[in-house]
């Protein structure tokens, strides 16, 4: 289990700005997200029911995505370990999802990926 160091918090006395960390997306088939992906995902599946797998090889520990299915229709988005195969969730029209990587070094397979929770929103 991670903890802190207990050594003084690093302040950040202005707000945060992250250019390219939000992903706005129509799907037109399944996607493969990389660690140069946006950690913010509102993915239309476009359809269909579409696969989103997490990255592969050199999993970073404490990475996260939140991701959104922006769907207009009955359409899910079906989040994967990297093997893409494995489950790890399925998102339902309005529903998003907060996932994070809990090992460094996760190669293509089922282990690395982990889902903190799912939740129903609100798309404006």
């Amino acid at each position: 289990m991670a903890n802190y160091t207990g050594k003084n918090p690093f302040k950040i006395p202005r707000p945060i700005r992250t250019p390219g960390g939000f992903n706005v997306e129509i799907l037109a088939g399944g996607k493969v997200l990389t660690y140069q992906d946006s950690q913010h995902q509102a993915l239309d599946p476009g359809g269909s029911h579409r696969n989103v797998a997490m990255p592969a090889a050199g999993a970073r520990e404490g990475h996260w995505f939140w991701i959104a299915n922006t769907a207009n229709g009955a359409e899910n988005l079906v989040l994967q370990q990297p093997d893409a195969s494995t489950g790890l969730a399925t998102l339902n029209q309005n529903e998003a999802a907060l996932v994070f990587c809990l090992a460094d070094g996760a190669a293509a397979h089922a282990t690395g990926w982990s889902l903190f929770a799912i939740f129903t929103i609100a798309i404006s």
